[in-house]
């Protein structure tokens, strides 16, 4: 299997000013079943980050490249940041993987 067809796994941490932090939470729930429902999404999971008012970290898992560069382009994506990127206080943070073994 080529590095294309493989799995993509990426983490994406947001960090937002701690006041907006409900709202953004809300923002990111109501946008879960939007992108689960993107053809090759496998997983994807919001988290806050304990201890650390205004962070969450986006668990994701891809069927392939292909798939994670279609979600990276496309609306639903497009549209929670332009709704949260006043409270977001860094730009986002994306981490891809790639499984092992």
């Amino acid at each position: 299997m080529s590095d294309l067809d493989s799995p993509v796994v990426v983490t994406a941490t947001i960090r937002v000013k701690p006041e907006s932090a409900d709202a953004v939470e809300l923002a990111l729930t109501n946008t879960v079943k939007r992108v689960q429902r993107e053809p090759g999404n496998l997983r994807y999971d919001v988290h806050r980050m304990t201890g650390k008012l205004g962070v969450f970290v986006i668990i994701e898992t891809w069927s392939n490249a292909q798939s994670l560069k279609s979600h990276g382009e496309g609306d639903v994506l497009r549209e929670l940041l332009e709704q949260i990127s006043n409270d977001m206080i860094s730009p986002l943070e994306i981490l891809q993987m790639s499984p092992v073994g």
